[in-house]
């Protein structure tokens, strides 16, 4: 019987599988089997995609942070404030965090991981690195364009994305207790609010020397 073929999609089908089989099982105990099983695909085809596990979980990491990135990236291509905007992604961002809930022991051990040396480590710095910058591209703007007073972007950045992180990982631990969209867009207004030039008033860039 000859193979079967290889369709664009079947990467996105097997993603989606390991990360039922890791939220299910945990990393440590999920087989390669499993996911080949949960994709309703052979192990051989599994592998032609991916070497083992640890290529599943980097890609996994790749594939949750880059959804923001993109998001922030359509956020940056689109007109209005700069503070509205990033409002609104904070919004987008709650909602996929709310759609994505199943995944949470997924992202739980995807930081416990983290914090040894290794790829998934590697991996994560590398796709916050792009998250970070998409936001500290953003707040520059908005400097730039004279609706925030001048800042640090790349710190203003990592506020932001530090806020929304750990709000994240509180909401994983107890949903019950944050309501994770409105903790966020509060958290990053106030952040940047205090940021913010009013209408009418000068750039502080612009006024005189005293």
């Amino acid at each position: 019987m000859p193979p079967r073929p290889i369709t664009p999609d079947r990467g996105d089908r097997i993603l989606d599988a390991a990360a039922t089989v890791f939220a299910r099982d945990g990393f440590a105990a999920a087989r390669m089997e499993d996911v080949a099983t949960e994709a309703g695909l052979s192990k051989g085809t599994v592998y032609l995609y991916f070497d083992g596990k640890e290529q599943l979980i980097d890609a996994l990491v790749d594939r949750l942070v880059g959804w923001e990135v993109r998001r922030l990236e359509q956020v940056a291509a689109a007109d209005g404030p700069i503070l509205d905007r990033l409002l609104g992604f904070v919004s987008g961002y709650a909602a996929d965090v709310a759609a994505a809930g199943e995944l949470g022991p997924v992202v739980l051990e995807v930081y416990a991981r983290a914090g040894r040396a290794g790829t998934i480590q590697q991996t994560l710095r590398r796709s916050f690195e792009a998250y970070v910058a998409a936001l500290e591209a953003l707040v520059a703007a908005g400097v730039e364009r004279g609706e925030l007073r001048p800042t640090d972007a790349r710190v203003v950045a990592l506020e932001i994305a530090a806020l929304l992180e750990g709000i994240v990982l509180l909401w994983l631990v107890d949903p019950t207790a944050v309501a994770v969209d409105q903790v966020a867009e509060q958290g990053v207004r106030l952040l940047l609010e205090g940021l913010r030039i009013e209408a009418g008033e000068a750039s502080p860039a612009a006024r005189p020397p005293r």
